[in-house]
């Protein structure tokens, strides 16, 4: 893949942002990119979505707004890029690696993406697959340490060249201790339009920090049709509702839906999802 955009938005975040850490400015640019994506879907949340991203308006002056937005811009045209080359390239995490910021003492080193695509290959099997897209309509992968998305974005591409449509096809539930890392999957998964659960959360103790699902999970109704997430539901809504030993009535949960003008297909026209932060 061409890294000219990666090169681009790495020489951003070095010239001009000088005020702050270049570690502060990744971190803050994942969880703006996030937040934003987040924005337009989580109804329940806005006003605290809304009050963070005022946060960082408040952090940083126009000129730094604008390259934050021009990094975005880079980066989308980096993943249109390679969705046009057929590939799943895990760009944040090698700009995360270009800036050398990861965190050598706790051992934070990512996949390379050959490994990632070798381990991929060699374990995907095309004919179970088939199976148990024929019996449910999709497979689920799932990575308790997903860093910033290498190995499940490997199996979409591994998935795609076996000639399945892992945009269609595969349900991927991912988490990650690190905020940022959670951010950088989340970010991958929307852009690259796939339907995917992503947890900020400790997998050793299940605290889950937040739950994100990206705009094709929520556009697609995967909610209806995803069981994991709708037993999740239930014991998170069991959970809600006694605080304190007094019992109390869970939150409402509304959706509703509209033919579009073709007649064809239902589209969201507005989804409340429960345990969202």
């Amino acid at each position: 893949m061409n890294n000219k955009y990666e090169n681009e938005i790495m020489k951003i975040m070095r010239n001009k942002f000088l005020r702050f850490p270049i570690f502060d400015v990744f971190h803050d640019f994942v969880s703006w990119t996030t937040l934003s994506i987040r924005q337009a879907l989580e109804v329940n949340n806005a006003k605290g979505i809304e009050s963070r991203m005022q946060d960082f308006c408040q952090k940083y002056d126009e000129k730094e707004r604008r390259a934050m937005v021009e990094m975005y811009a880079l980066l989308v045209e980096a993943m249109d890029y390679a969705a046009r080359l057929g590939e799943y390239t895990d760009i944040l995490s090698r700009i995360f690696q270009g800036l050398e910021i990861h965190s050598k003492s706790a051992g934070q080193f990512f996949t390379p993406w050959h490994i990632a695509y070798f381990s991929a290959k060699i374990t995907f099997q095309p004919e179970e697959v088939k199976k148990k897209i024929e019996e449910q309509g999709y497979i689920t992968a799932y990575e308790p340490t997903v860093g910033g998305g290498t190995m499940i974005l490997a199996l979409a591409q591994v998935m795609q060249e076996a000639g399945f449509a892992p945009q269609k096809e595969l349900l991927i539930y991912a988490t990650d201790i690190d905020y940022r890392c959670a951010c950088m999957t989340y970010i991958h998964a929307s852009l690259y339009a796939l339907p995917a659960v992503i947890q900020h959360g400790n997998e050793l103790t299940q605290e889950v920090f937040g739950r994100w699902f990206t705009p094709v999970y929520v556009c697609d109704l995967w909610l209806f049709r995803d069981k994991f997430m709708r037993e999740r539901r239930h014991r998170d809504e069991a959970k809600m509702a006694t605080v304190g030993g007094i019992s109390k009535s869970p939150p409402r949960t509304n959706s509703g839906t509209k033919e579009n003008k073709r007649g064809n297909k239902a589209v969201v026209e507005q989804l409340v999802l429960p345990g969202l932060q």
